[in-house]
């Protein structure tokens, strides 16, 4: 099992789409972060795509997450929400 850590950033970006989102989408939000924190504290080095810099982006839609992976610490640095709802 891996630490998922959120950085500053990432969590200033997750209350930006929480506050901005209409309010029937606060279920699907809910389910979608909890999706990721799920699928990266259990095998964050196959989730997703890698990108350069060891970084990989993975998707739970409506979400989208870049983070790394150092040693058994999952850092999510950025997220934001793609498509429509």
């Amino acid at each position: 099992m891996f630490q998922l850590v959120w950085t500053e950033t990432a969590r200033a970006e997750l209350r930006a789409i929480w506050y901005g989102a209409p309010a029937g989408d606060s279920q699907l939000l809910i389910w979608a972060v909890a999706d990721v924190a799920f699928r990266l504290e259990r095998d964050p080095l196959n989730e997703g795509e890698s990108r350069p810099l060891n970084t990989r982006i993975m998707c739970s839609w409506p979400l989208a997450a870049q983070f790394n992976v150092r040693g058994t610490t999952v850092y999510v640095q950025h997220i934001w929400r793609y498509g429509r709802s």
